[in-house]
């Protein structure tokens, strides 16, 4: 660049500061823009919700409300009672029932063939308990990865023949913190949970207007799923829970 070039650079720079003689040099660059809001806190209550038993009512009664909530289940299925007793008390899950559970993204689990305790069984037959009910399952979806012992109960031997077929399973030795819901008054489902702290498995049989050890009615079960919901707790199923 020659003395002319030079000294014709200078003038425009010194015209420019003429006109904008209070503009800081901050003021052309490009400012910062606000960041993002953080994302809401992850609930750190967690409630591991199941159905166990297959009943019809916890996909009538149940479904609507774990679809309010957003909530996501477990339904522990046992196959050899599907689609069994309809339009009775103990009316079952239909297959069409249990595909349309799947494809909302609830979780279907294996409950055993015929619910026997395993601990009645020997190899032979606890291995047609848990391969057979698979087998059914497979039939109908995909992706049957979980078991749920009947009765809660398991030794060392059938957890290891459990796992053979399956990734994981439901027991009171694995599962200690475990609330089976029956008929109970909504207060003391309140101060059961929450004695469970920031950890609870839930589990529940049937639903309907009637009073038992597993039997819950409707009205109790829709105040207990909107009291989860107003203590936010993070309602999933065993799958989600296992990270899955």
């Amino acid at each position: 660049m020659n003395k002319i070039s030079v000294f014709i650079v200078a003038l425009l720079i010194i015209s420019i500061l003429s006109i904008y003689p209070t503009l800081p040099f901050s003021a052309f660059a490009k400012k910062p823009q606000k960041p993002p809001p953080p994302p809401p806190p992850i609930s750190k209550k967690i409630c591991v919700l199941f159905f166990d038993d297959g009943f019809q009512n916890s996909y009538t009664v149940a479904l609507p409300i774990l679809l309010k909530y957003n909530f996501g289940a477990t339904f522990g299925i046992i196959t050899s009672l599907i689609g069994m007793d309809q339009n009775t008390l103990w009316a079952r899950l239909t297959s069409t029932q249990i595909r349309d559970l799947s494809n909302k993204g609830f979780e279907i689990a294996s409950h055993s063939v015929t619910h026997t305790d395993l601990l009645l069984l020997d190899h032979t037959q606890r291995m047609y308990e848990l391969t057979e009910s698979n087998k059914v399952l497979q039939a109908l979806i995909t992706n049957v990865l979980d078991f749920i012992a009947p009765y809660s109960h398991t030794n060392s031997v059938i957890d290891a023949e459990i796992l053979s077929v399956y990734q994981a399973y439901r027991s009171w030795d694995n599962y200690p913190n475990t609330i089976f819901v029956g008929s109970e008054t909504l207060n003391t489902f309140k101060k059961e949970v929450s004695a469970k702290g920031n950890m609870v498995f839930l589990g529940y049989h049937q639903l309907r207007d009637a009073v038992g050890d597993y039997i819950t009615s409707p009205t109790l079960f829709t105040q207990e799923m909107k009291w989860l919901y107003s203590q936010k707790y993070q309602v999933i199923s065993f799958l989600k829970y296992r990270g899955k």
